[in-house]
């Protein structure tokens, strides 16, 4: 399934692929660093904390006042 992009704009379109690549690193340093930190049974509420933050985020991002 492919996706066509919301704007005719490459320069949109890169930092919209830039914004979800640093969204990956970000969540893949959460997750090792956790190990590291709070071992398994932190991550148990940590992952599903970050689910909940990323949705939010995409549920919320490009609403009515985006661009304004």
């Amino acid at each position: 399934m492919t996706r066509e992009s919301d704007s005719n704009e490459p320069a949109a379109d890169a930092a919209r692929a830039v914004g979800r690549g640093l969204l990956w690193v970000v969540i893949a340093v959460v997750v090792v660093l956790g190990m590291f930190l709070i071992g398994p049974f932190g991550l148990i509420i940590v992952i599903p904390a970050l689910l909940a933050i990323w949705f939010a985020v995409g549920f919320t991002a490009g609403g009515p006042a985006a661009g304004a």
